[in-house]
């Protein structure tokens, strides 16, 4: 892009470019180690970050594709990273809101989740999911019969409050 234009148009096309790469990278990542058959959303890191912004870039990359659906809720139902398992429940409520099967995804999690509190105050993954019900689904009646038992029954006493 010439250097004459506003540069509010080259912070765009910069953003855009550095945004292409994420997904090309991860993209190539994933197929890399799928063809090798060690493929796990947190493999190679314990720094969860990484792989949430991989997921992040895979999930609004892809989000047509059939298979990411699928793969997107093993990681919030099963992934061993609770941060992981958090992202990928806001993931699903943010991209597949009117998904019929998403409602029983989000009470599972939200009830059998074993989220256990660190030092982090806001990563449950039972928590995003209560979330997501309620923005999702504000009109259905066994999202306030699931927040009542979770405000009564949770083990997680910052979730209770």
């Amino acid at each position: 892009m010439p250097f004459n234009q506003p540069t509010y148009l080259r912070a765009d096309s910069s953003a855009f470019v550095h945004r292409t790469f994420l997904e090309y990278f991860c993209a190539s990542a994933i197929v890399w180690d799928s063809l090798n058959s060690r493929f796990s959303i947190t493999y190679g890191s314990q720094n969860s970050f990484i792989p949430i912004s991989a997921m992040q870039e895979l999930t609004r990359g892809w989000k047509d594709d059939p298979d990411t659906l699928p793969w997107l809720k093993q990681q919030a139902q099963a992934d061993k990273d609770k941060l992981v398992r958090r992202e990928a429940v806001q993931e699903l409520a943010r991209g597949w809101k009117e998904h019929p099967d998403l409602f029983d995804c989000f009470q599972t999690i939200a009830i059998n989740d074993l989220f256990n509190r660190g030092i982090f105050l806001h990563n449950n993954p039972r928590q995003a999911a209560l979330s997501a019900l309620m923005n999702n689904y504000p009109d259905n009646p066994q999202v306030l019969a699931l927040l009542q038992d979770r405000a009564q029954n949770d083990p997680d006493v910052e979730l209770r409050k």
